[in-house]
This record gives structure tokens, C-alpha cells and sequence, in this order.
């Protein structure tokens, strides 16, 4: 195969000297200092391995190239490799050659991938070689720009080299905002420990994008501890980094800050105050219900508000109402949800929100059939305080049902989205 590119071979025939190339007298006669005999041997095994167009030969003589350590065959094979026409064979071995060349390789290959002229991954994987050999050689690039600090802080993670975790946390604080980004995503899978402490320290960086990709990370990795620090960041003027703090707490709630998540949501507009929703309902507690249970008091049971409202509510952790005075077992409203095609789940709630188990009717309008009625009793409602009827409708999304107290009092049930994903009535948080 003669080379397509040939920019990489020019270079080494400027260092050998007077030198007559293939491709005429363009490139001939080109002055260079004077080399060693075993870099001189080193360029003519490049020579020859340009002008073949055997694969296989090609491959082998990249691979007998690997026991020249000169800078000038690591920068040839480097160049090499920025042929997209370089056959895959020849590609591998390569790599290899590169790995073996190591730390002489490092320049050329990170000042290759910096000006987009090699594939990324393939930059990680030599650099991944390398740093299983070594780490400290691949530590000091975690300080470099955009694609350079992302693939030492990519190759440093994966190579399993013991000292490679602790390179990477010593390097951290000067590594580049890119470079952070792609530790704290992989850093966490394999030592949670350092984990921890980056994420925490990235919290507390100040520096935008530090925090969004701990936040990331905290979500991604579910970091319990690092709640508190989430938190913080609930009130930041900045609403990416607001957003990017809910989705995380999204998976963890916010045990002990429900009044932080209150004062937010008052605050807020519709699309915030959705993911405090979302909040609220992952935070198990009896404060975080109680304040669910005063937006869904607080806005109309079809707007979109009410109804996630009323969805999180009725779906999250159970409170059933027993004994105590009279009003604490009437029902002052009614969610139901499709629980299968022809049957649903009604859910009944007293003032303070909790579920009701009552005697009384339930009526059940379907589109272009007569309404029907029936009487029910408590003891027909499931120990978590549901009630399943049979709808009879063809189409279970468009019934109307309606409780009838026995003392009078008629409550609408308004249609929620069932557990899990929200279907085409209802809305996901």
C-alpha cells in the first residue's frame, strides 16, 4: 500500500538527511541533522514500511519498530495513525508499538488527539496501555484542555493499575473543568471512597461545572451522602444548576429539608415546581406528605399541578386513617387510576390527606352506556386502603366515577396516571 497521506513519512525523511523519495524530487534531497546508525536503521524500517503494499508486512514491520526507542519513530507512528486509509491490522499493532514506546510517545499522541487528528478512543486505549504500565506518565495530562485531560482522566480510570485511583485524586485539583467531569463519572465505580470526597469537594468548588457534574454524578450514582450538599444548591441564582440539584435529590428525596424543598416550590415557576413534586414524593417522611397533601388542596384537580400533585400523593407511602373523631373517615376526595383494561383502583382521602376506609355508593358513568351504581362497603377496601371495581366500560379512560356519602355529599373521583410511568392522561414527573 503507498500511503494516502504522506505528511507523516516527510518529517522522518527531513531527519534522515538526503534522502530520494518515492514520490519524486518534491520531497528529495531534504537536509536533517545527522542521525545514529540505529535511528537511521529505525527510519529506513518507516521507509520500507511506506512504500509496501503487503498488510501484512506493513503490520510487521510496525511491530519490529517498537524496539527502536527514538522520539522521532514515535512521532512516525503517531502520524501513522492519522491515515484513516491505515488498514486495521496495521492499526493494532500500532497501538502496541506506541505502548511499548511509552513515555516517548506521549508527546506526539496527546498533541495529535488535541487538533482532532486521531479518534479519541484510540488515543484512550493507547494511553490506557500506558497508564497500566505506569500512571504517573498519564497523570500529568489530567491538567490538559477539552479532549486530552478527558481521555488521561478515561485511561487513568480504567486501567486497574492500584497507584492509578490515587494518581487521579492527587491530580484532581488541577485537572482541567473537563477532565473533573469525566473523574467524577468514573471515579465512583471504583473507589467509592474517593468518590465521596470528590463529589463533595466539587460541590463546594463554586465553579459551575464542577457542580454540575457532581450533581450528575450524585444522581447517576445515587450518593446518599451528599444530599446535604445537593441542597445547598436548591437556591442557586443559576437555574440549570437548580434543576440539576432537584433531578439529583429526585432518587434520594431530601430527608430533613422539606421546608428547604416548600419554600422553593412558593417560589418557583411551573417547571421547578414540578421536579419539587418529584422530590417530595421520594422523601418518605410525614412532613414531605403533609406538604403534598397542601398543593393538592391548594391547586384545581385537573390543572396540570394538581393532577401530578394528587398522582404523588396517592401513590406515596400509605397513611390510612383509623378511629378518632367523625371527620377523620369522611371522604372529602377521590382519586382512581386504570389498574386493567376493564378495571380500576379508587382511593379515597380525608381533610388531612390521609386514605379513608367508608361505607357508601359509587357511581360509574361510561360513554353512551346508563350509569351504574352500587353500594359499598369497608370491608370491601384492600388492607392498604384501595378499593378495585369493575368499571364495565370498553374504553377505562374515559369513565367518570362519582363516591356518594350515605349522609349526603357527592365527591368526584379525578383520574390519575397509575404507578410508574405516567400514561398518555396523566404526567410524569
Amino acid at each position: 500500500m503507498a500511503p494516502r497521506n504522506v505528511s507523516w513519512i516527510v518529517l522522518l525523511l527531513g531527519l534522515a538527511g538526503a534522502v530520494v523519495t518515492p514520490w519524486g524530487d518534491a520531497f528529495a534531497q531534504q537536509p536533517g541533522p545527522k542521525l545514529s546508525a540505529r535511528e537511521d536503521e529505525a527510519l529506513d524500517l518507516v521507509v520500507q514500511m511506506s512504500t509496501s503494499e503487503d498488510e501484512h508486512e506493513q503490520a510487521a514491520l510496525v511491530k519490529k519498530l517498537a524496539s527502536y526507542r527514538f522520539a522521532s519513530v514515535a512521532q512516525a507512528i503517531v502520524q501513522l495513525l492519522e491515515d484513516p486509509e491505515v488498514p486495521p491490522s496495521v492499526v493494532q499493532e500500532a497501538e502496541w508499538t506506541l505502548t511499548a514506546l511509552s513515555p516517548l510517545s506521549l508527546e506526539p499522541l496527546t498533541a495529535s488527539l488535541a487538533q482532532g487528528r486521531i479518534p479519541p478512543d484510540l488515543a484512550v486505549l493507547v494511553l490506557t496501555r500506558i497508564s497500566r504500565q505506569d500512571p504517573s506518565l498519564v497523570s500529568p495530562y489530567l491538567a490538559s484542555d477539552e479532549s486530552v485531560g478527558v481521555a488521561a482522566a478515561l485511561a487513568l480510570s480504567a486501567s486497574g493499575h492500584p497507584e492509578s485511583v490515587g494518581a487521579i485524586v492527587a491530580a484532581y485539583p488541577g485537572a482541567s473543568a473537563s477532565a473533573k467531569e469525566a473523574i467524577l463519572s468514573t471515579i465512583c465505580r471504583v473507589d467509592s471512597d474517593a468518590c465521596g470526597g470528590l463529589v463533595a469537594g466539587s460541590l463546594k468548588s463554586g465553579d459551575r461545572r464542577q457542580v454540575l457534574a457532581a450533581l450528575g454524578t450524585v444522581r447517576f450514582e445515587n450518593l446518599i451522602d451528599a444530599v446535604p450538599g445537593c441542597v445547598t444548591h436548591l437556591h442557586d441564582p443559576d437555574p440549570l444548576v437548580v434543576r440539576s440539584a432537584l433531578e439529583a435529590l429526585s432518587s434520594l428525596g431530601a430527608t430533613g429539608y422539606e421546608k428547604d424543598l416548600a419554600i422553593l416550590f412558593d417560589g418557583a415557576g411551573p417547571g421547578v415546581q414540578e421536579a419539587v413534586l418529584a422530590v417530595l414524593a421520594s422523601t418518605h417522611t410525614s412532613e414531605s406528605s403533609e406538604i403534598l397533601w397542601g398543593i393538592v388542596a391548594k391547586y384545581p384537580a385537573r390543572s396540570p399541578l394538581g393532577l401530578l400533585a394528587r398522582r404523588l400523593h396517592a401513590h406515596g407511602p400509605h397513611a390510612i386513617a383509623s378511629g378518632g373523631r367523625k371527620s377523620d373517615s369522611l371522604p372529602i376526595e377521590a382519586v382512581f387510576w386504570d389498574s386493567s383494561p376493564s378495571r380500576v383502583t379508587v382511593v379515597l382521602h380525608n381533610a388531612g390527606g390521609q386514605r379513608v376506609v367508608a361505607s357508601g355508593a359509587l357511581a360509574v358513568r361510561c360513554p353512551r352506556r346508563r350509569e351504574a351504581r352500587r353500594k359499598i362497603s369497608a370491608s370491601e377496601f384492600s388492607p392498604d386502603g384501595s378499593l378495585a371495581v369493575d368499571c364495565g366500560c370498553s374504553d377505562v379512560s374515559s369513565p367518570e366515577l362519582i363516591w356518594e356519602r350515605p349522609g349526603g355529599g357527592n365527591v368526584e373521583a379525578v383520574w390519575i396516571a397509575p404507578p410508574g410511568p405516567a400514561g398518555p392522561r396523566g404526567t410524569t414527573p
